[in-house]
């Protein structure tokens, strides 16, 4: 008895040997298969049984012609339906077949047909199906040429748009299927290069997530309280981008600009509608999930008009209150029942005052009011009202609090102890909830100024917490196991870059001893420009700041005080940025060292001799 060989067999010598016991499949599938073999070629060579007995119905003297395929039955049905189809000789068309004379051994193909089956490797895959789809094959057709789903399919062909670069290195196993996955999330070639590249080269793994996260646009995700509270179709509906990740079920917004223009007008439709029920004013606060202290400090509250409830309101609100599970239409009642509670105000007082609308972080419309601005005090000729020069916008405002946190917070990178000692202090000092040094919600205060040019966030604050948002994945123990993994220096540096996301006091005793502690130095992530800072300022500040970095006014002098406004916030900008520009108002190296050093009043800290020490902190 001889070994099985690979044999070329006339077409016409095959046949479906009684031991190939599959069904036939149906014509359809025969059709797609002699299409995906037309243009890819027989991937996998056929089974077949030299039978001495013969074929039932086959001439006897024919026998040691005739080969019986006992696996291969679809590919040979396929093989024959595409010669009839092309009009070819089954005699002139020959079939790669590995033959045996071994009925034990035919048995033995004919059983472990699927199971022996092996896949084509993922990358061949992608090759193959997009060959096929060149032709015009739809994912259809091609899933069922291939025996897979058209998810599947789709997924493949999402890789067939990777360079070849990318392909050979997942078909050299140096990637992983989702790491090419991941490699599609990148908006030009040359970027889905230089991270294949990094990937390739890093001594450590780096995880698909990292991949997305260094390739793909950020985008706005479902959570943001600004999609939450518009919907998803409002955006949709107004021609906003969006991508959706096959391989995470990830999805973003990628028009940012859009959806915020769709939600500020949101606003003030009811803004307006607040205005027609006769309320003096109605502003819109977009650019927070809540109203900041320092707006409506200088406001009054308008007190309401007390409103009994009927009995049976009465009754039913209290038994809403007593309730720890309420259904979503229980929870809309109590919120009813509590707004006509408290009562109305008179139309009088409604002449006169306003309200505040905003969304929270739930993506719940809030109306903070109403309130009424306290009466101006009287002044003298004498005294100028410089109250509105000084005053800044809240946004700016809110951006020198977040420059101040990413300052520090940037420091507390390369100081592991000192953000151990923070854990410490927030884990167990007896302060109040509001005062602990660090966010243990795990949700870190945004550091991204909204005007972020000249502004530098180190990568590792990035993503230094996971929010638990889109993305996320139950807890198990690969988690904890994949830490224990890593060793004790990567863990420490992942554990100190997570600590220096979350820490949160910005103003203060303690946060001046943190910022001694660290060394956080704010031009070191952050410079003043016409953009972020400037252009923002009352011209009453932009003059001060000039007499003070530009002695005597500069060459121009007084010319310069009469300029307008978006040239004054220009040369400003210049002067922190241009060497040139220094040099042609005469500066000397001092100077230049008062610039490189000079901080707003909001951001500077406060001075050694104010700053407590460790020990007297202790103490």
């Amino acid at each position: 008895m001889s070994d099985p060989v690979t044999a070329l067999v006339p077409l016409s010598d095959l046949y479906i040997h009684p031991l190939n016991t599959r069904s036939a499949p149906p014509d359809a599938e025969i059709a797609a298969l002699a299409d995906s073999i037309a243009q890819l070629g027989l991937l996998q060579n056929l089974s077949g049984f030299r039978d001495p007995v013969g074929k039932l119905g086959i001439d006897p003297m024919a026998v040691e012609t005739r080969i019986g395929i006992v696996a291969g039955g679809r590919r040979l049905r396929a093989l024959q339906l595409l010669a009839g189809r092309d009009g070819r000789d089954a005699d002139a068309v020959t079939v790669p077949v590995l033959l045996t004379e071994n009925e034990d051994t035919a048995r033995l193909w004919a059983s472990a047909e699927n199971a022996a089956r092996r896949p084509l490797h993922p990358a061949d895959e992608v090759r193959a199906y997009a060959r096929m789809s060149t032709t015009g094959a739809d994912p259809a057709t091609i899933a069922k040429a291939f025996a897979v789903t058209e998810r599947h399919v789709r997924q493949r062909m999402t890789l067939a748009t990777l360079p070849a670069a990318a392909l050979d290195a997942l078909r050299g196993n140096q990637i992983t299927l989702d790491q090419a996955g991941a490699l599609t999330s990148a908006q030009s070639e040359e970027a889905l290069l230089a991270e294949l590249r990094r990937v390739l080269t890093t001594t450590w793994g780096i995880s698909a997530a990292d991949i997305r996260r260094n390739l793909a646009p950020r985008g706005v995700r479902l959570d943001d309280r600004r999609v939450k509270w518009l919907g998803l179709d409002t955006y949709r509906s107004a021609g906003g981008a969006m991508r959706e990740d096959l391989f995470s079920d990830d999805v973003a917004l990628l028009d940012e600009a859009l959806l915020d223009k769709l939600f500020r007008e949101r606003l003030e439709e009811f803004a307006a509608l607040q205005l027609s029920e006769g309320y003096a004013w109605a502003k819109v606060h977009a650019e927070n999930a809540c109203l900041p202290y320092d707006v409506t400090q200088d406001l009054l509250r308008v007190d309401m008009i007390p409103v009994d409830l009927p009995e049976a309101d009465a009754e039913e609100l209290e038994r809403l209150l007593e309730s720890s599970d309420l259904t979503d239409e229980e929870i809309e009642r109590l919120n009813e029942l509590e707004k006509r509670s408290e009562g109305d105000i008179s139309d009088e007082d409604r002449a006169t005052s306003g309200v505040y609308i905003y969304v929270n972080s739930e993506g719940q419309l809030i109306l903070s009011g109403p309130w009424r601005e306290k009466e101006a005090k009287p002044q003298t000729e004498d005294v100028a009202d410089t109250s509105k020069v000084e005053k800044l916008s809240n946004s700016l405002v809110e951006d020198l609090h977040r420059i101040r946190r990413l300052a520090i917070q940037t420091a507390l990178l390369e100081k592991p102890e000192l953000a151990l000692d923070l854990l410490t202090v927030a884990l167990t000092a007896p302060v109040w909830n509001w005062d602990r040094p660090l966010a243990i919600s795990l949700s870190p205060e945004e550091i991204m100024p909204e005007k972020a040019d000249a502004t530098t966030v180190d990568d590792r604050l990035a993503d230094a917490v996971n929010k638990g948002s889109a993305g996320s994945t139950d807890l198990s123990p690969a988690h904890l196991l994949d830490i224990q993994g890593m060793g004790k220096k990567a863990r420490n540096a992942l554990l100190t870059t997570a600590l220096a996301r979350l820490y949160e006091p910005q103003d203060g005793d303690f946060a001046a001893l943190v910022a001694k502690l660290s060394g956080a130095n704010i031009r070191a992530c952050w410079t003043p420009t016409a953009e972020n800072y400037f252009s923002r300022l009352p011209v009453a500040r932009l003059d001060a700041i000039w007499a003070e970095l530009v002695p005597g006014g500069g060459p121009d002098g007084d010319g310069w005080l009469s300029m307008k406004k978006a040239l004054k916030a220009k040369d400003l900008d210049r002067l922190f940025r241009d060497q040139d520009f220094r040099d042609a108002l005469f500066l000397t190296k001092e100077d230049g060292k008062r610039i490189e050093a000079w901080l707003p009043a909001e951001l500077q800290w406060p001075s050694e001799a104010e700053a407590p020490s460790a020990h007297e902190e202790a103490a």
